[in-house]
């Protein structure tokens, strides 16, 4: 027995290095980069790596920054365009994704494991705006590896090749984390219009190799203006437009405000003793609420009931039942106001009764549209506005503001073309000359009162915020509700007023002749 476990002893401690040594890691990282007329760079990278299951497990994924920041501290964003991958010389699944820095490109199948052992990843991708114009010469300045690898890097190597053959100026190269000035890299091949460089340690975790090397002016194309102008909006263009777009809309909405946002001046307060303008309930409720509900219809039947064209009769519901009341429709000589003989022509007949339960919502739902319909034709855009042309301009020029941002993020990052932030910039003058038409009509209405002098009276929103409306018997009286001052008058008694003694300012008496407002009395007088 003890022979036994001194020989499993001993193939366990043999077996400790051997997986010592099988660790994941990149054996082999090489770069090609041939540097186009046009500038871009066509780059093909072959990374070789032993995978053990343990962080490669479906893949592995390439970081590639793409946003840096130049010698002045401004943004510059390079573009990248992925082509294709393999692995071990068969196509590969991979996905492009966006992450903090710039993008990431994953190759492997989620849905599979990769085989334990070695295996070798072949990237094609593009590159733009990596060379740097300067006075007398230009430089490309090329992060070969990438610094977010977590595995270590055996080798690393690097080969440029120019468009033209030409004698290459000065050259470097780093090594380490970013940021570090060390080298441990030197050039194996060089001739004209082509350089390479190797590593000559290896790299450790979230290190890489980076080169430089300079050429004549020439070789490549420089960017025209027109280019570099679209370049510096791809740099600056998210920030730049998302503040302006805020700007814009704070002063879209702070003119709406100014403009219709807020009630006219009240002017001089001057009680009045009737409804203005001969107002039913209904309406006075409608104008109040700029809208119809359910104590606008219940208004409508009281003053129904008032003017004597229904009745309204509690019938008990005996002794399993509840009560229920049924309004009778009568003949009656009292005009009703246009709304109300609406609502009643649907409601009843003359001599015919209806019941209010729920089977007949259809008839109550029919008189109050009809009520609904008659109080909108009659009072809105007459007495107020709701404003909707500057909410949907508003709701407008927001959708454009958020689209015109969203462009301009999709050009930062290579998601949308030059002409399709053309088009948003269209939409966005087309959006503002639309607020503009919609907001040219007038905006008279808005003081619903006024006397023919130059004095203001005030306008009838102005006035019913100030106070409610009684019916009692056969009389009205508005109950003044202002903090400023007293109630001027008592509720109404047998259908007539009686109003409390109270001084009160003078005021100018040019009201029209047909006004059915009453002039506040004399600071010596009294109301009667």
């Amino acid at each position: 027995m003890s022979i036994l476990k001194r020989a499993f002893l001993a193939l366990a401690l043999l077996a400790v290095p051997a997986a010592a040594q099988a660790d994941e890691r990149i054996l082999h990282f090489s770069s090609d980069v041939q540097v186009q007329k046009d500038a871009s760079l066509a780059v093909t990278e072959t990374i070789d790596v032993r995978a053990e299951n343990d962080q490669i497990r479906h893949g592995i994924f390439r970081d590639f920054p793409t946003r840096y920041k130049n010698r002045f501290g401004g943004a510059v964003h390079v573009g990248f365009t992925f082509d294709s991958a393999t692995l071990d010389g068969a196509p590969v699944q991979s996905k492009v994704e966006l992450i903090r820095n710039g993008k990431r490109v994953k190759l492997g199948d989620p849905d599979n494991f990769v085989a334990t052992g070695d295996h070798r990843y072949v990237l094609h991708y593009r590159a733009t705006r990596e060379i740097g114009f300067f006075n007398g010469y230009d430089e490309l300045y090329w992060n070969v590896t990438g610094n977010g690898w977590v595995f270590p890097i055996d080798v690393a190597d690097v080969r440029i090749h120019l468009p033209d053959p030409v004698k290459l100026g000065q050259r470097a190269s780093y090594t380490g984390p970013q940021g570090a000035t060390g080298s441990m890299a030197e050039i194996i091949d060089e001739k004209p219009g082509e350089i390479a460089w190797r590593t000559t340690q290896p790299l450790s975790s979230y290190e890489g190799l980076t080169v430089a090397v300079a050429f004549p002016k020439g070789v490549v194309a420089a960017p025209p203006p027109s280019s570099r102008l679209v370049q510096w909006f791809r740099d600056n263009g998210p920030p730049l437009t998302g503040g302006v777009a805020l700007l814009g809309l704070i002063g879209y909405f702070w003119t709406a405000y100014r403009r219709v946002g807020r009630d006219p001046r009240p002017g001089t307060v001057v009680p009045i003793f009737s409804p203005p303008d001969d107002l039913s309930p209904a309406g006075m409720r409608y104008i109040t609420k700029m809208g119809a509900d359910n104590r606008s219809f219940a208004a409508a039947l009281v003053d129904m009931g008032v003017r004597g064209h229904i009745k309204m009769v509690e019938e008990e519901g005996g002794w399993f039942s509840k009560d229920k009341t049924r309004i009778d429709r009568l003949i009656s000589d009292t005009p009703l106001p246009h709304e109300e003989e609406e609502a009643l022509i649907r409601l009843a007949a003359p001599g015919e009764s209806i019941m209010m339960v729920q089977k007949n919502y259809a008839e109550f739902g029919s008189a109050k549209k009809a009520l609904t319909n008659a109080l909108q034709k009659k009072y809105e855009g007459t007495l107020f506005k709701r404003n909707a042309g500057w909410m949907a301009a508003g709701l407008l020029l927001f959708f454009a503001a958020l689209w015109i941002t969203a462009a301009a993020i999709g050009l930062a990052n290579d998601a949308a073309s030059p002409g399709q932030i053309v088009a948003t910039l269209g939409a966005i003058v087309v959006a503002v000359l639309v607020s503009f038409v919609i907001h040219g009509a007038s905006t008279s209405g808005k003081c619903l009162l006024r006397s023919s002098s130059s004095r203001r009276l005030p306008s009838l929103r102005s006035l019913a915020s100030r106070c409610s409306l009684t019916h009692w018997r056969a009389g009205w009286a508005f109950r003044w509700s202002s903090r400023s001052s007293p109630c001027p008058w008592s509720s109404v008694v047998d259908g007539g007023f009686r109003p409390r003694r109270r001084k009160a300012a003078r005021c100018s008496t040019g009201l029209p002749a047909s006004s059915n407002i009453s002039r506040l009395p004399s600071a010596s007088g009294s109301t009667a």
